[in-house]
């Protein structure tokens, strides 16, 4: 999968949820965590608490769900008994997915819950000091919230001919069912030309917010990895929202 699938991808669920999207959507975040956003990816290099930091989550009880199609994607009902491919197990619904360009997404997530850490400008104040001392590397980030999943199908096409069949366990009225409802069984029946296909996948952590130690330059909030080019003129550091741009 490339950079650039990846990119639009991220960019994308920022820009309609207003929240980081994981990637690869597989991998776990939770609050507290702290890793690196380079490359696209978000890798976990530890906690706080292996800085030295000790630090609380505080777990919603709201549940939400998130649902977003790109321009370019459409649904349609269909019967699996039709496909060369229908396990009889299935039942005889089916939805098919057919993307018309590359790089089209279809996000749901359904059962959402927001973690978020407690207290964070006391751990903001803590990161400061370590990076300070040389103790926190300049591309450090830390996960302040994370959204968890208890069912998430993202699909995402390499090309405008793209299409995936899903089929459902249960007989229900397809039209308003949601592709990421895990009870129901959505299953992959076919798929062509896709980039990304993760069907009914339970506990995923899909979104999550980081922050960052930023330098303030001349009013200009910089990360360090650029401002130590001007380590002269460096003013305040603070401790505030970061996004994967941020570091490529």
């Amino acid at each position: 999968m490339s950079h650039a699938t990846g990119r639009q991808y991220r960019r994308e669920i920022r820009r309609q949820t207003g929240y980081e999207a994981t990637w690869l959507p597989m991998v776990r975040v939770r609050p507290g965590d702290v890793g690196t956003l380079r490359g696209g990816e978000y890798n976990q290099i530890g906690t706080l608490r292996d800085f030295g930091i000790d630090f609380a989550v505080e777990e919603g009880h709201v549940k939400a769900s998130f649902d977003y199609v790109s321009r370019g994607v459409s649904k349609r009902l269909g019967t699996a008994a039709s496909r060369t491919t229908f396990q009889p197990d299935l039942g005889s619904a089916s939805v098919t997915v057919t993307f018309a360009r590359a790089d089209a997404i279809l996000f749901s997530a359904v059962g959402c819950r927001s973690s978020r850490l407690t207290a964070q400008q006391e751990a903001g104040r803590k990161v400061i000091d370590l990076y300070r001392r040389d103790l926190w590397l300049p591309d450090y980030a830390v996960v302040t919230e994370s959204v968890s999943a208890a069912g998430a199908t993202i699909l995402m096409s390499s090309d405008s001919n793209a299409s995936i069949d899903l089929g459902v366990k249960v007989a229900a009225d397809l039209v308003n069912l949601s592709l990421g409802d895990v009870p129901l069984g959505w299953r992959s029946l076919s798929e062509d030309h896709m980039s990304l296909s993760i069907v009914a996948e339970q506990s995923l952590t899909p979104l999550f917010r980081a922050s960052a130690v930023r330098r303030s330059l001349f009013g200009r909030r910089l990360f360090r990895s650029l401002a130590s080019k001007h380590r002269a003129l460096e003013r305040t550091v603070v401790f505030a929202e970061c996004d994967y741009d941020d570091f490529d």
